[in-house]
């Protein structure tokens, strides 16, 4: 399976990037040596997830940075996370945004299974609240307006991100937003991936929608009310809701009213 690209060759900028760290191998063969996967030399890992982890690589075909999700081969067992894998890079293939994160194309190579995309170079909205707590109201309003930019064209392309959160809010150098990870997007006229009502998500930034997901459809507005979700813990420093287990977090979103945000941050 490949994507083409015809996005315009401007400096490579990723998804999920992180702190420099040294060169370091695929889950599975960490131990053995292996600094390569097909045509990609890979030069660092720059995070990890529930799909895989994402390193810094050069493709050295095409001369340039990507950052390369690679699906650990105990995972590739499991045909259900095989298609959401494979979903991301098809979700997010037919993406054309200034603040989305371009897919390359996506394969196999040495027995696993990868998605190549745009290297963005700078963190993530979730590192910046940490670091910074309460953030400016311009900060927060400029981020959110950038990813109601994003919103609008993957709604406009009938699919629903599913997982709209800080950790997967990019923040590059010129302070450009872009988002990232379609693990969980879901095109509007396809119904299998949410077949069997598992809960898909990140419960602390779930509508109400998508907590019974069960028993109600979920479509793009549900990224709207994560979007307002995110921008609530940018301008408070704290979640809508929070609690000791995801089941509370969700009995919350259910039946609780958020506090309001002047009560939190003045």
């Amino acid at each position: 399976m490949s994507v083409p690209s015809n996005t315009p060759q401007s400096k490579p900028t990723n998804a999920e990037a992180a702190k420099p760290n040294r060169p370091t191998n695929p889950p599975e063969a960490e131990h053995a040596g292996r600094v390569s996967l097909g045509k990609y030399r890979l030069l660092k890992k720059v995070g990890s997830g529930g799909m895989g982890a994402v390193f810094q690589a050069e493709d050295t075909e095409r001369q340039r940075t990507v950052a390369i999700k690679i699906l650990p081969k105990d995972k590739a067992k499991n045909p259900t996370l095989v298609k959401r894998f494979k979903a991301e890079a098809q979700a997010a293939a037919n993406l054309s945004h200034e603040n989305i994160v371009q897919v390359y194309g996506a394969g196999e190579a040495d027995g696993y299974l990868y998605i190549s995309m745009e290297y963005i170079e700078g963190t993530d909205v979730q590192e910046l609240v940490s670091k910074h707590g309460v953030l400016p109201v311009k900060r927060s309003v400029d981020i959110i307006r950038q990813m109601a930019r994003a919103l609008d064209h993957t709604g406009t392309m009938n699919l629903a991100h599913r997982d709209i959160k800080p950790s997967n809010l990019l923040l590059d150098d010129e302070g450009r937003i872009w988002l990232t990870d379609f693990g969980l997007a879901k095109r509007l006229d396809d119904v299998t991936l949410s077949k069997t009502g598992a809960l898909l998500g990140t419960p602390r930034y779930m509508s109400p929608e998508q907590a019974m997901a069960s028993k109600h459809p979920v479509d793009h507005r549900t990224d709207i009310y994560s979007l307002g979700a995110t921008l609530y813990e940018l301008m408070t420093g704290r979640p809508v809701f929070q609690a000791d287990s995801p089941h509370q977090v969700i009995h919350q979103i259910l039946h609780q009213d958020p506090l309001p945000p002047r009560q939190l941050s003045p």
